[in-house]
């Protein structure tokens, strides 16, 4: 039962964490999107992922595996939408009114929404779907879709409103069409690390000697979009915050299988993506994490994006 980098929580408190400037975005092969308007100014865009299948989970080899991201197994994903970006302050605020984040930027609210529970995104995605004039993905027990904390929830997969990823969705999303450790190959050397990651453990042990304070402004997550995006136009898939999935998490099968969507229940639900102060190894698409948080934690280093079904 490991946690999500819990080693490193300490570093983050004593610990400046370097900050990589912005990357300029590849163009000519990034898929068109789709946007919705939430007032002000402030939208939401879409990147259309192809039907595709791919080897999800990690070889024994790979650096950094963990016994949970074996055995390979091949899966097909139907096509779907994924949000390009991890949900903002601004996309939050303008949605459900509020905003939650431990690391709160007054003139720029560009970053991901941290300090965000399970059932924060759940509540989300409905309220969203909704105000939208969509047809709701989750209810509870009783068909309602005003959902509280521990209720039983089930998801309608052929809903026009907005949800979570399946943990197999996004892992095959973040891959952008790649079959290699990271999305722009198997190197994990600093060059190719810098397009999607914020921080790595060399760099927090760089610092260590100078036992400088956080400057909570100036680190942590960073404006989304700002680095390279991946084959299929999304960005900061590795990296910022973690990502909610839908699934609760469970051991893998060794059989292919079409659109999975996790064990019929379970204790914790997965999240993936790694986060500013995880080292590279963690920041892979492969790698999984659930237990040590539980569905109602608030982390400021959590956050979510958005799935729909279909085009």
């Amino acid at each position: 039962m490991k946690h999500p980098c819990f080693a490193l929580l300490l570093f983050l408190f004593i610990l400046p964490l370097t900050r990589i400037e912005g990357v300029e975005a590849r163009s000519a092969d990034i898929p068109a999107t789709t946007s919705i308007d939430l007032g002000g100014g402030v939208k939401i865009s879409f990147a259309k992922i192809p039907t595709g299948s791919f080897m999800m989970g990690s070889p024994s080899g790979e650096r950094g595996r963990e016994p949970d991201e074996g055995p390979q197994h091949q899966v097909t994903i139907s096509g779907f939408q994924m949000q390009t970006s991890e949900v903002t302050e601004e996309q939050y605020r303008a949605v459900m009114g509020v905003n939650p984040s431990h690391f709160q930027h007054a003139v720029s609210q560009k970053q991901p929404v941290n300090m965000i529970s399970w059932w924060d995104a759940i509540r989300f995605c409905n309220t969203l779907s909704e105000t939208q004039g969509l047809t709701a993905c989750y209810q509870n027990a009783s068909n309602r879709t005003l959902i509280v904390d521990s209720d039983w929830i089930s998801c309608n997969w052929t809903s026009n409103g907005f949800r979570l990823p399946t943990e197999a969705e996004w892992e095959y999303a973040c891959r952008g069409g790649a079959d290699a450790s990271y999305d722009w190959g198997n190197s994990n050397d600093e060059d190719s690390f810098i397009y999607r990651a914020n921080s790595e453990v060399s760099y927090v042990m760089k610092y260590q000697a100078e036992d400088l304070k956080p400057d909570i402004a100036g680190h942590g997550p960073w404006n989304v979009g700002a680095k390279r995006a991946n084959g299929f136009g999304l960005y900061d898939m590795l990296g910022n915050v973690w990502e909610w999935c839908w699934d609760w998490y469970g051991s893998y099968s060794s059989a292919s299988q079409n659109d999975p969507r996790g064990p019929v229940d379970g204790v914790h639900r997965v999240f993936r993506g790694g986060s500013f102060f995880c080292p590279r190894e963690t920041c892979r698409p492969a790698r999984r994490n659930g237990p040590g948080c539980s569905l109602s934690g608030k982390w400021y280093a959590m956050g979510f994006r958005l799935a729909r079904s279909g085009y």
